[in-house]
Formats: C-alpha cells, structure tokens, sequence
C-alpha cells in the first residue's frame, strides 16, 4: 500500500512540475493568469489541449517536438518534471510518515502538505535561477512567510512538531509574541537591506542593531531563543544571512548575489541553528563538486575550441558570421543551497556524522 502511495505521490509531482514551467515563464515575462491562464507553445502559441499536458509522456509522444509547429521542445521541461516528482516522493519518504496520514493524523498532514508545498516552490526558484540567474522574489517571500508562520504554530501548540531539525518545546504567548515580533523585524530589516541598496556601513549598522536585540532578548528579558523553534530559526536565518552578506562585501558581490541571501534566510528558519551550516558546508561542497566537473569537462573542450577558433579565422575571410566561443560559465549557487537544506532535511543525523568524518 505505501508503495502505491508513494507512485501516486511521484506522479502527483510530475503534473506539478508541468505547472511549475508554465508559472516560470509567466514570472519572468509578467504574464497575467500565473495560475488560471491556458498553457502554450512558446513558439507557435498554439493553445495546448489537456493530452498536450500529461507529463514526461507528451514530450515522448511527440518526440520531443511541438504537436503543432514540430518546433523541438527543450530537454528541460521532462527533467522539470522529472525533478518535482522525484523531490515529491523523497520529501515524502524521509519526511513524513504515510500511515499516519492515512489514518487522518492532522499534525502529519499538514507536514505532508507543507513539505510538498516546500518543495514545490523550491523547484521553481532552482529551475528559475537555472535559467535566467536570478531568483524571483515573490517565491521567496512565500517559502519565508509559510515557514515562519509554521515554525511560530511549532512553537505555541504542543505536539505541533512539523520540522524535526527545530527544538520542540513550547513556551508563553507572550516569550513566543515577542520572539515573533523580532523576527518579524529581522525579516523587513533583511529584505530593507537587499533592495534599498544603501552603503555598505548602514548595512552593517542594521546588522549590529539586529544583534544586540538579541541580546539584550537573551541577558536582560532572559529569553533563550534557541530553546525555542521560532527562536532557533530567527537566530540561524540571521546567522547564515551575515555570513552570506559578508562574503557578499568581501568579492563586491562576484560570489553570489542578493537572491542567496533571501535563501539564506529561508534556510536558517528551516534548519534552526544545530543544521544551518551544515547545510551551508553542503551547498558549497556540492558547487564544488560540480565545479570542479565543469573545469574538467571545459578542459576536454580546449582542444575543440581551438580548432573551431581556427577556422573561424577562415570564416572571417570568407566574409560568413563569426560563431563566438566563450570559456565563461556562470555559477548558480541558489540551486546548490536547495541541494545543502534538502540533505539536511533527508537525513540529519546521518548528515552530521559524514561532515565529522570528512573533517577527520
């Protein structure tokens, strides 16, 4: 029975991988109707019918072509699809348990959903990042506020245990309502920070004031935000964010950019201050990985685009269009910060227990 959960759920995921291409493109062309709008041929425009649209299986019966115009159709939209079933499936396999849910368990449906939502909206940012190198904000912005609306719920209501990662004690409406203030506070100063473009000094001075609250939360209202989900979380997104903002500083932003530092945030809620790093220590390890990956296979070109820098020479004189060859390859690091959270998520413990390893 759980197996066939589990296809159902992978294939569930498919269908919204499919969607997710349409919102990416609509996103970044400001389309009206992100979600009632009919999908369409990119190149013709033709309206798709509804057997147009069945994931993986309409690009195989088409042969990767468009029914219509035959224009051929990007490998991306099946590895899209692909990607969203697979993330769908392990979200649910590692992450929540499928016979609670079956037995009408609230607090394990609610995980289920706000995971597969999580992962939903994830796979939108990475694949839009992917492809135009930048992340749009308004996904962000509702990753951040359903996870600090969930993890706040954590903190009040006792049982509420949604992210594992998270401490699970409960406090007063009152420590967690100021806790939340704060955060919220955190958050907008955050957000200030990366689109006001102010100089650098005022960055750092609203950095600094965030801080000492917190401080003065923990030594003089004697409030232990790391006890706490809510707390822990706002502690780790504010940590990550410094220590992403400062490498910011440090390459005048040749590093990464202003979208990283929204996932930074979204990470520390998610990963609360025991996992934060890890999942930073993973993300830059996974970048390097397939960093080092692109440099080899970049080296196995040189060859290539020597001879083709060769007769491109031959082209100038015979007076035909010069085809540009570039070496450049721009890194996304947003995709390898989901990669850092998601391992985090999967396997915890285990996770710690690799790095500690690695270090030895």
């Amino acid at each position: 029975m759980e197996y066939l959960i589990y296809t159902y759920i992978f294939i569930f995921g498919t269908l919204f991988g499919s969607f997710s291409s349409v919102i990416i493109d609509r996103l970044k062309n400001k389309k009206s109707g992100i979600i009632s709008g009919r999908s369409e041929c990119p190149k013709c425009h033709h309206k798709l019918a509804f057997y147009d649209l069945f994931p993986i299986f309409s690009f195989l019966s088409t042969f990767g072509k468009c029914r219509y115009c035959k224009t051929k159709i990007s490998f991306l939209y099946p590895i899209l699809e692909l990607s969203t079933g697979l993330l769908f499936f392990l979200t649910s396999y590692f992450l929540v348990d499928i016979n609670l849910v079956l037995s009408g368990n609230f607090v394990e449906i609610y995980k289920l959903g706000f995971f597969l939502s999580i992962a939903f909206l994830s796979i939108v940012y990475v694949f839009y990042d992917i492809l135009y190198l930048e992340i749009p904000d308004s996904i962000l912005i509702i990753l951040i506020l359903l996870s600090f609306i969930t993890i706040s719920l954590q903190s009040i209501i006792p049982g509420f245990e949604i992210i594992n990662l998270l401490p699970t004690l409960t406090g007063s409406l009152f420590d967690i309502g100021i806790i939340i203030g704060v955060g919220l506070i955190m958050i907008s100063s955050m957000y200030f920070i990366m689109f006001k473009e102010l100089k650098e000094i005022y960055d750092v001075l609203i950095l600094t004031v965030i801080g000492v609250i917190f401080l003065i939360l923990k030594y003089f209202l004697y409030i232990n935000l790391e006890q706490y989900a809510i707390g822990s979380a706002i502690l780790a997104g504010y940590a990550v964010f410094v220590f992403l903002f400062l490498q910011i500083i440090v390459s005048r932003g040749t590093w990464m950019g202003g979208g990283d530092l929204r996932i930074a945030i979204f990470i520390g809620l998610l990963a609360g201050l025991s996992y934060s790093f890890y999942a930073v220590f993973l993300s830059y390890l996974a970048g390097s990985i397939i960093g080092l990956l692109i440099i080899g296979y970049q080296k196995t070109k040189n060859h290539y685009i020597e001879q083709r820098r060769f007769l491109n020479k031959f082209r100038k004189i015979l007076g035909l269009k010069k085809k540009n060859i570039s070496l450049e390859t721009k890194m996304r690091f947003g995709p390898f910060l989901a990669i850092g959270i998601y391992l985090v998520l999967f396997f915890d413990e285990n996770i710690i227990k690799f790095i500690d390893y690695i270090w030895q």
